[in-house]
């Protein structure tokens, strides 16, 4: 077989070592253009055929549509009028989503079978816990909230007789907090005091949570893993970022807070599980119930953080802003006054010596077609002799609704009135704004 043989004529300086560094920033930046290229071509999926046109306004090559987080409202808002049909699609990363609008698009999101909210809920809410044998981590574990597994230990918990034995722990849990707010009113030559309910009321929400679907020890105003857990719940709450949605591989420092704190949560729990059965101690709390029924300590730590993020967050903060508009002591309707003469009238009667798809939910709740001045507090909307809920299908989904019902529904019910009918038959308050801050409206 016949070689061919190139001559080149070589400038032997073109190689001095001198040169180097620039050959290799120039046949990095070939390497790098070369991946780019590469992950833009294979990165997303394409969309399919039948999906609603993509809304390309913010889309960012590789990120997608940042301002799905950034600026949810107005993103959506000018998605759907930018679509014929109300709907479209967008990427976040490299996740398909589409946005939907209208009273057929909400009814197919909350009641069609083919709509799985918990795969869609998991690519958005992912902890990294350890794994029982050591403390590496394991891959990222999604806490489904529909999950059966979880609905069933749930619904067990929502039963009458399971919320019967809690109750009393949760009344005196809300007593000894307005306590400590009545002694330091006590204290005061004025007889009055301050509190951040954003602090006091979200503190205690988590220890009825605690108390009711965890580990009622912790739950005690005395325990220190009341304070800890907390911590380490709101590190694991906070550290969410959307970048590890979009590059799950990427060690980011968030996410090494967050396994930090799924790590502490997960030996706490242990150390619970692992006292009990060693020293033969029961209690009468939601782990006693799943290790009796031979749930291991991963298993009863997935069941609280999914519990927490299930309960608590939604729930404290819509008992919080109820606290809030109250305090504002609305003069035209007086809902304040309404409330406390309805406590004082049931006090009076019972007293002995002298309670991946997405629908953005604004399509809905701030329709002035459907709600008339939308973002005002007016709970009298839902009277019956207005009932603008009933105008449309599904016109309230503050809990849920079709196939997708809060599951703590009644739970959550009972704590916000418990926290409500106390604190109003207890104080007189009002809301206390710095002095750059607005009257709300």
């Amino acid at each position: 077989m016949d070689s061919l043989h190139f001559l080149i004529p070589l400038d032997i300086q073109t190689l001095h070592l001198h040169n180097w560094p620039h050959i290799l920033t120039f046949l990095s930046i070939i390497l790098i253009l070369s991946l780019l290229t590469t992950i833009l071509t294979n990165y997303r999926p394409p969309l399919p055929s039948n999906a609603p046109p993509l809304f390309q306004t913010s889309d960012w090559p590789i990120l997608g549509s940042l301002r799905f987080f950034t600026d949810r409202y107005r993103f959506y808002n000018q998605g759907i009028l930018a679509s014929k049909t109300g709907n479209f699609s967008f990427y976040f990363g490299k996740h398909h989503l589409v946005g939907l609008s209208g009273v057929e698009a909400r009814k197919a999101f909350f009641e069609k079978k083919e709509l799985n909210m918990t795969k869609g809920y998991a690519v958005f809410l992912t902890v990294t816990p350890p794994t029982p044998e050591n403390s590496k981590p394991v891959k990222e574990m999604h806490y489904d909230l529909q999950d059966q597994w979880f609905a069933r230990y749930l619904f067990f918990f929502m039963k009458n007789e399971s919320l019967e034995k809690s109750m009393p722990l949760v009344v005196a849990d809300v007593g000894s907090t307005l306590n400590t707010l009545a002694t330091q009113c006590r204290a005061s030559p004025a007889g009055e005091s301050m509190t951040d309910p954003f602090d006091s009321i979200y503190r205690l929400f988590f220890q009825l949570t605690m108390r009711t679907l965890g580990i009622s020890s912790w739950a005690s105003p005395s325990s220190p893993m009341l304070s800890k857990s907390l911590d380490w719940f709101e590190t694991i709450d906070k550290s969410t970022s959307p970048i590890r949605i979009i590059f799950p591989w990427l060690p980011t420092i968030n996410h090494f807070r967050r396994m930090t704190a799924s790590a502490k949560l997960y030996f706490a729990v242990k150390d619970e599980f692992a006292d009990r059965v060693n020293k033969g101690r029961r209690e009468e709390d939601a782990m006693q119930h799943l290790m009796d029924n031979g749930e291991d300590a991963m298993k009863v730590l997935i069941f609280i953080i999914a519990s927490l993020y299930a309960a608590h967050l939604n729930t404290s903060t819509m008992a919080c802003w109820l606290v809030v508009y109250l305090a504002v002591g609305n003069e035209e309707e007086g809902w304040y006054k309404l409330v406390r003469e309805e406590v004082d009238a049931a006090l009076r009667k019972h007293r002995e010596n002298e309670k991946q798809n997405t629908y953005l939910l604004d399509d809905v709740h701030v329709n002035p077609s459907i709600y008339p001045e939308p973002l005002r507090w007016d709970p009298g909307r839902y009277l019956p002799d207005r009932a603008e809920d009933k105008k449309e299908p599904l016109a309230f989904l503050g809990w849920g609704a079709g196939r997708h019902p809060c599951l703590g529904m009644r739970l959550a019910k009972l704590e916000i009135a418990i926290l409500v009918a106390n604190l109003v038959g207890t104080f007189d308050f009002s809301l206390l704004l710095r002095s750059n801050q607005k009257p709300l409206m």
